[in-house]
């Protein structure tokens, strides 16, 4: 996971991210503001319901495990900040 992305997006399953190690900030709502993000460290994890925007970033070197019920796809709430665009 990069160090520098934050970008808002949501996923068509739900889906549950466990941190393996590392520390994560895991925020969601209308815009990234990491005073408001929960800190996740190793074994911390957070549950995220189908379409439900959200973001993240690694604090520091992070493993995550995701499980969903479905395709592991990425819909970013802005179109701008899909790095497969640029």
């Amino acid at each position: 996971m990069a160090r520098d992305g934050a970008a808002r997006h949501w996923h068509s399953a739900d889906e549950v991210t466990t941190v393996e190690s590392g520390t994560l900030l895991f925020g969601s709502g209308d815009k990234v503001d990491e005073s408001k993000a929960t800190e996740l460290g190793p074994r911390g994890y957070v549950s995220v319901p189908a379409k439900a925007p959200h973001w993240a970033k690694a604090k520091t070197e992070v493993i995550t495990a995701r499980l969903a019920s479905g395709a592991a796809d990425v819909t970013y709430v802005d179109s701008k900040d899909d790095p497969r665009k640029k």
